[in-house]
């Protein structure tokens, strides 16, 4: 049923393009022919330009023309093939014209064609009257494609030598198709090695709106994503776009943002198009371009030369052919050697360009024409492969002689089986054969576009043969010439490169990747990952692997530090200077008054609260954690126990005077004692229990956001909370019978210092809960704690023995409150002044209670 759609489908079509004989171009009637016993026919495109089929001649394919003469006659000169069988052939233009094509190829195989062509062209024109028995050509995917279909329906096998579109390939579609060119599967391979080779990742690919185009971009397109080159931007080219829209096309392909690598997949004429409107724009000349076969073997003659300079082709492999070279210069001097109706014009085109090129006999160029397509080895292949097959044929059914019935008509169906197992020595010395597709192994050679000796020459600098199993790929680079004078292939991807520590992101643009930074504690892991280091590592200098960090405690060089020891130096000084004035007055009033045996307690604990930054300045380890802990919580409860005890006593003795002349009970100096050295026992023994069963000991201090450092710092233990609500208690009840005895007389004014320096006290410490925990530091920790030891220790020494000193030394010694005789009475409570003419003003008897002696 499918086969006579397409009969119907192709006959509609033959009929369309039959109503066209009014405006059917003079030169498809234009035949080359010669007779034989058996004839092939051949279909080229030597016209283009116009539509359908221009006046301007191909002359390069008449060398292709020639090509299949010169395959016919050196068939016909053999012995051992086709002996006494003679072969000729009839070749037709088909203008690369689908619909051209059509008609060619129907005027060649059908008796209504045949018709048509004698009612078009006339009847001299027509001088074969036998049967076709092969189609070599067409030259371009987009008619071969037609001819092809053509063959299928009258069973007529067509070989084509350079329609590479793997669409061509499928035998359910194409089955009387065969070519002797590869695939453009092998032509997008060796264009993604020459790619990779470079390190050219990120491209733009432009192809001609054609199936050569189509079909070979799409083949890109699909090979470039499993080999990682990105295609940025793709783009068809109309084969009649307007010069605006193509000088549109090469601004938008100028743009910065465009790859610097541009491939096209085109045939000659569209590429030319596109590069005549690249000409007239101001073009980057950092970009690289990379052709196809489709249009690389004649850009050297080409007006648009200089644009793509520098230019890499891939060109299939194709050797010359000397015998061929040789015939083709015996033609130019003996003319009658050959009736091709385009030879003419093909030399005065020659003879156009060689003068244009500047090309002399002096300059070393040959006075005669010499091929330039590299098509020799695929052309004359072509009609090799019908030679051997039909040899075979003829053997096999004729006995190798003529006549023979199964000639007239040859089957078709039969034939082609005999093509796809032939097997002959191919014009360059290789073995031939075709696969079950109809598709040979393609080897392709890279050309470079260069500028030597004032002309444009394509040279050979690479080589891609993957049936080379030692080296399928290489390529000269020092002897690539780079386009504007570039010494580099230059770079063409969309990617930034990613220093260490960074890992590449994609960006909204296509195939475009940035870098971004992995936090300061995170490797790249295959640069394409970022993975947190545990905690106690830090990446290398690389970013590649973690290294293991050495913790480290309190610099002495930190300037808090060395604050910190300056200030602990001036108080352990202010501590010793305030213990020299109470041992040197320990026997003045004043001093008694405030009770000895308390303030030496007091000051020891100050002493003690100053040296406790020994243990927390230094390196820490669970010992130094453990007497920090002690020394801490001790220093408090010597400080503050014997100001508590003090203010009590005050309001005691003088809240009871209110009431009798009764001393109060456990006020004096050995009860007091007593007391404070049970608050202290009860202190240590707290201490020492939290120190063995939850002690404080070392821990480290991680920085946030993380750093290459890590910190050592005490960490204080839950039983450390004891002894801190122990010593809050001691304050508290400072601070509580501070308040009570707000009230006495301002003689007697040391219960306002000590609620001065409780209450600061307090401050103090509610304001070093918050820094404590919120510091982000070691340093902030233990400098928290180290000021508010020193805060406690200042405020003691300043609010309780600075102004004690002050007035023994430099008030009483003025003669202001002369001290003549002091009495110790053992049966009242308190201190008495003498003489009596002071007794009424004395600071020391207020309300009649006399305030009691130490």
């Amino acid at each position: 049923m499918a086969f006579v759609k397409l009969l119907a489908c192709l006959f509609l079509c033959f009929q369309y393009v039959c109503a066209m004989n009014p405006v059917l171009p003079d030169n498809v009637c234009e035949v080359y022919y010669k007779p034989g016993d058996l004839v092939i026919g051949g279909m080229v495109p030597l016209y283009t330009g116009g539509n359908p089929c221009g006046e301007a001649l191909l002359w390069q394919v008449v060398e292709v023309v020639e090509m299949f003469a010169y395959a016919v006659e050196s068939i016909n000169n053999r012995t051992d093939v086709l002996p006494n069988i003679k072969l000729g052939f009839e070749i037709r233009n088909d203008c690369g014209n689908k619909d051209i094509a059509l008609w060619t190829a129907m005027t060649l195989l059908s008796t209504i064609g045949t018709q048509e062509f004698e009612a078009v062209c006339g009847q001299q024109s027509r001088l074969n009257t036998k049967a076709i028995v092969g189609i070599v050509g067409p030259s371009r995917t987009a008619t071969s494609s037609v001819a092809a279909r053509v063959g299928r329906l009258f069973r007529v096998p067509v070989i084509s030598f350079a329609a590479t579109s793997d669409e061509l390939s499928n035998p359910a579609d194409f089955p009387y198709f065969l070519r002797t060119v590869p695939s453009d599967n092998f032509q997008a391979g060796a264009i993604l090695d020459l790619l990779l080779y470079f390190n050219w990742k990120y491209i733009t690919l432009l192809y001609s709106a054609d199936t050569y185009g189509i079909r070979g971009a799409h083949q890109l397109q699909l090979l470039a994503e499993k080999r990682g080159i990105c295609i940025g931007l793709t783009l068809p080219l109309p084969g009649f776009a307007s010069e605006d829209n193509l000088i549109d096309l090469a601004n938008a392909l100028n743009s910065p943002k465009i790859a610097k690598v541009i491939v096209l997949v085109s045939i000659k004429e569209t590429a030319e198009s596109l590069l005549k409107a690249v000409d007239k724009v101001k073009f980057d000349e950092r970009i690289t371009w990379v052709g196809s076969d489709g249009w690389g073997s004649s850009i050297a003659r080409s007006d648009v030369n200089h644009v793509v300079h520098g230019c890499i082709f891939v060109q299939l492999y194709s050797e010359k052919v000397p015998e061929f070279h040789a015939y083709f210069k015996n033609l130019y001097y003996n003319r009658s050697l050959t009736k091709n109706p385009w030879y003419d014009t093909y030399i005065e085109k020659w003879k156009e360009s060689t003068l244009k090129l500047n090309k002399t006999d002096k300059s070393g160029i040959p006075s005669f024409p010499v091929p330039t397509l590299d098509f020799e080895t695929v052309a004359i292949n072509a009609v090799y492969a019908f030679a051997f097959a039909l040899h075979d044929f003829i053997k096999h059914h004729c006995g190798g002689h003529l006549p023979c019935k199964q000639l007239n008509p040859i089957d078709g169906e039969e034939f082609l089986s005999f093509l796809l197992n032939v097997t002959f020595q191919g014009a360059s010395g290789d073995n031939f054969h075709f696969d079950e597709n109809g598709d040979t192994g393609g080897i392709y050679k890279f050309r470079n576009l260069q500028f030597i000796d004032g002309t444009y020459q394509l040279v050979d600098v690479g080589m891609w043969d993957p049936s080379n199993k030692s080296y399928p790929f290489w390529i000269q680079e020092n002897s690539i010439q780079w386009g504007h004078e570039r010494t580099n292939p230059g770079n063409s991807t969309c990617r930034e490169v990613c220093l260490p520590g960074y890992i590449p992101v994609p960006l909204e643009r296509k195939c475009c990747w940035g870098c971004r930074k992995c936090p300061d504690n995170a490797i790249a892991i295959n640069n394409t990952e970022c993975s947190a280091c545990p905690d106690l590592q830090w990446p290398d200098s690389d970013f590649r692997a973690c290294i293991r960090l050495v913790p480290q405690g309190l610099s002495y060089c930190h300037p808090t530090v060395i604050l910190l020891i300056i200030f602990a130096c001036i108080g352990m000084v202010m501590t010793i200077l305030a213990v020299c004035g109470l041992l040197r007055y320990l026997d003045h009033p004043l001093m008694k008054a405030s009770s000895r045996e308390l303030s030496v307690l007091n000051l020891l604990g100050v002493f003690l609260a100053i040296i406790t930054h020994i243990p927390l300045l230094l390196p820490p380890t669970t010992d130094s954690c453990a007497a920090a802990e002690v020394m801490l919580t001790t220093s408090f409860t010597l400080t503050y126990a014997p100001t508590l005890l003090k203010v009590n006593r005050i309001f005691r003795i003088f809240n009871a005077g209110k009431k009798s002349a009764r001393r109060p009970r456990c006020v004096g100096p050995r009860d007091q004692v007593f007391i404070i050295s049970v608050i202290v026992v009860i202190q240590i023994l707290a201490a020492c229990c939290s120190a063995s069963i939850n002690p404080s000991k070392p821990n480290y201090m991680f920085t946030s956001p993380r750093r290459d450092n890590i910190e050592l710092y005490c960490t204080l233990g839950t039983g450390f909370l004891i002894s801190v609500g122990y010593n809050g208690i001691i304050i508290v009840a400072c601070c509580f019978y501070a308040f009570k005895a707000r009230k006495v007389p301002s003689n007697y004014n040391e219960s306002k210092f000590i609620a001065a320096s409780v209450y600061s006290t307090v401050v103090v410490c509610v304001s070093l809960i918050p820094v404590y925990t919120t510091a982000v530091g070691a340093v902030q920790k233990v400098s928290a704690l180290c000021a508010a030891l020193l805060l406690t220790a200042y405020i003691t020494l300043v609010c309780l023995y600075l102004p004690k000193l002050y007035a023994i030394h430099f008030v009483n010694n003025d003669g202001d409150l002369q001290i003549q005789n002091w009495r110790t009475s053992s049966t009242r409570v308190g201190l008495e002044m003498r003489p009596q003419s002071m007794q009424n003003q004395s600071m020391l008897n207020v309300k009649g209670v006399p305030v009691t002696q130490t």
